[in-house]
């Protein structure tokens, strides 16, 4: 008797858990887009004979991505994680370039008066890529 009653509480507990893994996976047909910025600022002093150069600036890089299709992707669940089948998305376009800075440059001579000089750069693109 006392096995009879724990299979059937085992049975009742069980019987969510195999209903659950019974259906089928979840499935999307995704695509991706992002976009990926670096800024950088510098300071950058060196020594030239009797002159002390210092330069600072700041400058930048653009990177942009995106799915050339939609990609189906299933989604299951486990107790602690979500798996993704497939976990990459294969066909991706990527295009960036410079985002364009600016730097100013101080010399300081001896005997000499010191005088900033700017210099900008212009942003460029780099061709796409797949």
């Amino acid at each position: 008797m006392r096995h009879a009653f724990l299979a059937l509480v085992a049975a009742l507990l069980l019987a969510p858990l195999a209903a659950q893994a019974a259906q089928p996976p979840v499935r999307y047909a995704v695509t991706l887009r992002g976009t990926i910025t670096e800024a950088v600022t510098y300071v950058q002093t060196r020594s030239e004979e009797e002159c002390i150069v210092r330069r600072e600036g700041n400058d930048g890089r653009e990177l942009t991505f995106r799915s050339v299709r939609p990609t189906r992707i299933e989604v299951r669940g486990s107790s602690s994680r979500v798996i993704y089948r497939p976990s990459r998305v294969v066909a991706v376009r990527l295009a960036g370039g410079v985002t364009g800075g600016s730097s100013t440059e101080t010399r300081r001579c001896r005997g000499a008066p010191s005088k900033p000089i700017t210099l900008v750069c212009k942003p460029t693109k780099a061709p796409a890529r797949a």
